[in-house]
């Protein structure tokens, strides 16, 4: 129980700090512009009632994550299908926050194609990242796994 609360609260913070970050930078690079489309921004800085939604989205986010990462859920399911899966989650959580809390004017076509392709973006380096991760502990683990059975073999002589 321990480690899924350690887990879950290093996901949520990780994410709420990428989306602050994101968000900081987004106002200081583009200044007036985005202040006028979206409700993150007051007065020069992110609002209050942002951080907390940005908090909760994490908060779902995790927790989601969380489920999805136990091997008792869906155990066999292929790699490619998990993927899908959690992206298909991610946008049923996101969605209705950009509807609810107008995060940016959802008439706007423009907005909606810059979303998806930030999200495409964003989702598909976050899950290279996590390909490369695992296939290097692989090899890690395929190391020792050799270097075990040299042993033993050793031994055995």
């Amino acid at each position: 129980m321990y480690n899924y609360l350690v887990k879950f609260f290093r996901n949520v913070t990780m994410s709420f700090f990428t989306a602050i970050f994101v968000i900081a930078l987004a106002g200081v690079t583009c200044r007036d512009g985005i202040m006028k489309v979206s409700s993150f921004y007051v007065q020069g800085g992110i609002s209050f009632s942002a951080v907390f939604e940005l908090l909760l989205l994490s908060s779902l986010l995790a927790l989601c994550n969380l489920l999805l990462d136990k091997p008792t859920v869906f155990p066999a399911m292929r790699l490619t299908y998990k993927i899908i899966l959690r992206i298909a989650v991610v946008m049923m959580l996101i969605l209705p926050f950009i509807y609810v809390c107008r995060w940016f004017p959802v008439d706007d076509h423009a907005a909606w194609i810059g979303f998806v392709v930030c999200f495409l973006l964003s989702f598909s380096a976050a899950t290279l990242l996590s390909v490369y991760a695992t296939r290097r502990k692989d090899r890690e683990y395929q190391k020792l796994l050799e270097a075990y059975k040299a042993k033993k073999e050793e031994r055995k002589k």
